[in-house]
């Protein structure tokens, strides 16, 4: 009697139990029709910057009208840009152009994660760009990177323009060598004043392909394009890799007609002659006149008009009362000062003075 009342629950407990395994089947096969599985693969479509996404960035954007051109002369800003950043070629400069243009544009770049550069020299990965997920689309790639189309290619939309700049093979070499001859172990042990004619006349004795950053000294140009800087120039991968990287980008830049390659590159991306104004690193000169006081007297004035002009504008904003007591403790000491005067004996950082400098007819000052 008491093992068929003892069956019997165990057989009601197992109906039970196999009721709720069909129950929680049933919900998980529910769950996976209402919610599939989404596998992503690296490198597919959905890691890549739509086009349909890269025309809504541009459409938010409030360009300029290009008033200098006739009806059948107009053509649309390009704000879809990648500008491989080449070593000591007047880059910096190009870079400070589009830092320029992207923020008066509000435009969208992609910065590295942590660094100045995209992990150099290591090859570009989408991965290294700041807050970057499959699919994002930015306008503006700039920094410094060992080009990789392909993962470029991710983070641009398909109508991205890419150019670059390039210098003399000779001049490139040896300012490299000097800037970078701290970072570069190979060149320590070169003895003397002038280095540089004592590696040429030797160089097999102080270089080697596989010791720590021996790219500065061969064929800087062609590692940052991704290549093999150790190529033979007789080498058939030279020419095609050269001719690959002609189909990739729209234009490339020469330092020695930097002038005239901004001209090309402003008709390339249909922009303004202010889009492309830019200042030397060697000085910036500035109108100085005097303007008469009201009170009696002359007030010295330094136009810097167009010095703003090439130059990003930063957030600022006054302290407030609130603020100031905050920083005010017990036991502080106060003082006051008159303003009216206070341009002449505020210091200037030496390495930005020569952007402050005047100059008056045919004669020019830097303090």
């Amino acid at each position: 009697m008491m093992s068929d009342i003892k069956g019997k629950k165990y057989r009601l407990a197992i109906r039970r139990l196999i009721l709720w395994v069909s129950l929680i089947n049933f919900m998980l096969v529910l769950y996976c029709l209402t919610k599939p599985i989404q596998v992503k693969i690296r490198g597919s479509q959905e890691d890549t910057c739509p086009l349909s996404k890269g025309r809504l960035l541009k459409k938010n954007l409030s360009m300029p009208s290009q008033s200098t051109k006739s009806q059948s002369e107009e053509c649309s800003p390009r704000v879809n840009l990648m500008f491989m950043k080449t070593h000591k070629t007047a880059s910096s400069t190009v870079l400070n152009i589009l830092f320029r243009f992207g923020e008066k544009h509000k435009l969208k770049f992609a910065f590295p994660d942590g660094r100045n550069d995209f992990f150099y020299p290591s090859p570009f990965l989408c991965s290294k760009v700041r807050d970057y997920r499959p699919g994002d689309c930015f306008n503006i790639v700039c920094n410094h990177m060992r080009f990789d189309h392909q993962e470029v290619a991710k983070v641009l939309p398909p109508d991205a323009a890419y150019f670059t700049i390039l210098r003399n093979p000779v001049d490139l070499f040896e300012s490299s060598f000097h800037y970078y001859q701290r970072d570069v172990p190979l060149t320590w042990r070169i003895d003397g004043g002038n280095k540089v004619v004592k590696f040429l006349n030797n160089p097999q004795s102080f270089y080697s392909p596989q010791a720590y950053n021996s790219f500065y000294l061969k064929n800087l140009l062609f590692f940052d394009f991704g290549f093999d800087n150790n190529l033979e120039a007789d080498d058939p991968l030279v020419m095609m890799n050269i001719h690959s990287l002609s189909k990739q980008f729209d234009l490339v830049l020469i330092a020695e007609y930097f002038d005239e390659s901004l001209i090309l590159l402003k008709e390339t991306l249909c922009w303004t002659t202010e889009d492309i104004l830019y200042f030397k690193l060697n000085g910036f000169y500035s109108r100085y006149f005097l303007v008469r006081k009201k009170t009696g007297g002359e007030r010295s004035i330094l136009d810097l008009s167009l010095f703003n002009r090439a130059i990003m504008v930063r957030p600022f904003r006054m302290l407030t009362v609130k603020r100031v007591m905050e920083c005010v403790h017990q036991g502080d000491w106060l003082s006051s000062i008159d303003l009216k005067d206070a341009y002449f004996p505020v210091p200037v950082i030496p390495g930005h003075r020569k952007f402050l400098c005047p100059g008056m007819t045919d004669t020019k000052f830097c303090f």
